[in-house]
């Protein structure tokens, strides 16, 4: 009799234990979800028109009317093509832009220009958008790829449901074409279409450029 009631209270405890780790679990893929799905508002640039963002893990930053990313240009400038002043450091990090009294083309063109002033040659230093992770990479591997979302047929950024017309500037690898986080054989279709010359490729990001 006594054995049996051990037994039983046993396994009450038993079943307990398991529903609290059960619970614990369930919180914490409902936090991770909550953080997975976070998309920040892009901070305001400090009074040199400078925006650097934390070395938080790959988060994803959001510019657009509220929030926009409006980097200073150089006199005689222009607001597509810069020079630019200012700097945003990516770091490992994602940015979604959007479409703020420009057109989408003209969105993509800056947005291309300040990664292309922040590459810098190569050394990932220089004014526009740059990423202070890529520039001390010491395999030279890490990169900033910036896609028109429309043209890889990619709707949502971590749950974000991306409006027509957004581009996407993110911290990635070379190579990593479509801005999938991998690098793979699509990859290399899209590489060789832009090689090629194929119709309707441009000299982008997406195409090898």
């Amino acid at each position: 009799m006594i054995s049996r009631l051990l037994r039983r209270a046993a396994s009450r405890k038993m079943r307990s234990a398991c529903a609290l780790r059960s619970a614990a679990a369930s919180a914490v893929e409902s936090l991770e979800t909550r953080v997975m799905f976070s998309v920040l508002p892009l901070p305001a640039a400090n009074s040199q028109g400078n925006v650097i963002l934390p070395h938080d893990g790959e988060l994803v930053y959001l510019a657009d009317a509220a929030h926009p990313l409006n980097l200073p240009v150089a006199a005689g400038g222009s607001a597509v093509a810069g020079p630019w002043t200012g700097r945003l450091d990516l770091a490992d990090n994602s940015l979604l832009l959007l479409p703020n009294g420009i057109s989408t083309n003209d969105l993509l063109q800056r947005t291309e220009s300040q990664v292309i002033q922040g590459f810098n040659g190569g050394d990932w230093t220089g004014l526009g958008i740059s990423s202070s992770p890529a520039s001390t990479d010491p395999l030279g591997n890490s990169a900033i790829g910036v896609v028109s979302p429309d043209e890889v047929g990619l709707s949502e950024v971590d749950g974000y449901s991306l409006p027509a017309g957004a581009i996407l500037a993110a911290s990635t690898y070379y190579g990593d074409a479509d801005l999938d986080s991998h690098v793979n054989a699509n990859d290399f279709s899209l590489f060789l279409a832009g090689l090629n010359g194929e119709e309707g490729t441009r000299p982008t990001w997406l195409y090898g450029d």
